[in-house]
């Protein structure tokens, strides 16, 4: 159980977050990473909770609140956007959009019971802008492989993992 938050952000920075783009594919687009990690969230969930039928549901959700494209946003953080947006705007209208994925992943925790899920994923969720905005800020900008969207993706990747372990 406690390998769960390192799997999810193996996954959010491998799958979702072009980790497999950049240190395997050189820079090829990989088109079915995001469902590779909606897939391996959903296991994750099913092996927390010890459902198994959560496995569709919670890969569902994830591609779900995963839908609304945030490039705008990071662009704002980086502070190259080409519509002068600033970083406040990059970083607030980021962690509405993760309010939005933090609740679509804690209605899980309200089909099991437990609204301390539900919760924790709509504060998770509001926290996604500073999450994406602290390696920006720190220019973790070290490779192709490691840099700051890859760190954030790892990092936020793993804070997904966390409310898992309270189910």
């Amino acid at each position: 159980m406690f390998l769960i938050p390192f799997i999810t952000a193996f996954s959010n920075y491998f799958f979702a977050g072009g980790g497999i783009e950049s240190s395997l594919l050189n820079g090829k687009n990989f088109k079915y990473g995001k469902l590779i990690n909606a897939a391996l969230y959903g296991i994750c969930f099913a092996i927390a909770s010890g459902e198994w039928i959560f496995l569709p549901v919670a890969s569902g959700l994830l591609a779900i609140g995963r839908a609304p494209g945030w490039r705008q946003y990071i662009s704002a953080m980086r502070q190259d956007d080409l519509n002068d947006h600033t970083v406040m705007w990059g970083i607030g209208m980021m962690s509405l959009r993760g309010i939005f994925f933090g609740g679509c992943l804690g209605l899980l925790g309200i089909a099991c019971g437990g609204w301390l899920f539900f919760g924790s994923y709509l504060i998770i969720g509001a926290l996604m802008g500073v999450v994406y905005y602290a390696p920006i800020r720190l220019n973790m900008n070290y490779n192709a492989v490691f840099n700051d969207w890859t760190i954030a993706e790892q990092l936020y990747g793993f804070i997904l993992g966390l409310p898992l372990l309270i189910m």
